[in-house]
């Protein structure tokens, strides 16, 4: 990502950010993929956080929105443990960002 093939840095970072995404949505029709979608997800939020890039946690955070009901419907169909499951995602993703905002570099 940082060989300075696309001139600007942010761009780069988009796209291979959105690659990261289309990828882990391909392999999502087997078990091991949701796995990967997974990681790939939580990689695309550290790395955001770790370089301060707030598209690239953006990016993580829709992945967050796109990962999470599928499976929750493949794991736990039919279950009250379902929303359960998306509600909790949400208040870490929520709570992780109040987290940063206010431990963030320079923001005394």
């Amino acid at each position: 990502m940082q060989r300075g093939y696309l001139p600007p840095r942010v761009t780069g970072y988009i796209a291979a950010g959105i690659g990261l995404l289309a990828g882990a949505q391909l392999t999502m029709q087997v078990a091991a993929g949701y796995a990967l979608a997974v990681a790939t997800v939580a990689g695309l939020l550290v790395a955001g956080v770790l370089l301060r890039q707030a598209w690239l946690v953006a990016l993580g955070a829709f992945g967050v929105l796109l990962v999470t009901p599928q499976i929750t419907t493949r794991y736990l169909p039919m279950s009250a443990a379902a929303p359960l499951a998306i509600f909790v995602v949400g208040v870490v993703l929520i709570g992780s960002a109040v987290w940063l905002a206010r431990h963030r570099p320079g923001s005394r």
